[in-house]
């Protein structure tokens, strides 16, 4: 799973909001790595509790990321994110701009 992958799915999933995601990634080191971590260790992040963790760490039964993948390709669209030079300005000065 690439980065974005992981970001979109992340991004697909209930209560969790750019805000939480960030948390979540800087203490992991990225979406992909959220993704992996333990329930447990993720409620050592501030704002994630039990159902949160929960939530991410079951992932995979909510998200249908192949299907998503399939969608955003045939619809022509381009997924970029913070780490791509196209990234809005704008977005780099926002607290809670988008994954």
């Amino acid at each position: 799973m690439t980065e974005t992958e992981a970001l979109i799915a992340l991004n697909m999933l209930p209560k969790i909001g750019p805000v939480r995601a960030r948390r979540l990634m800087q203490r992991f080191g990225g979406a992909a790595a959220v993704l992996r971590a333990g329930a447990t260790t993720m409620q050592e992040v501030h704002g994630i509790g039990g159902e949160t963790a929960g939530i991410i760490r079951d992932w995979e039964q909510q998200v249908d990321l192949a299907a998503e993948m399939q969608r955003l390709s045939e619809a022509g669209y381009t997924i970029f994110t913070e780490q791509d030079e196209a990234w809005p300005e704008n977005f780099r000065q926002m607290h809670d701009a988008p994954l």
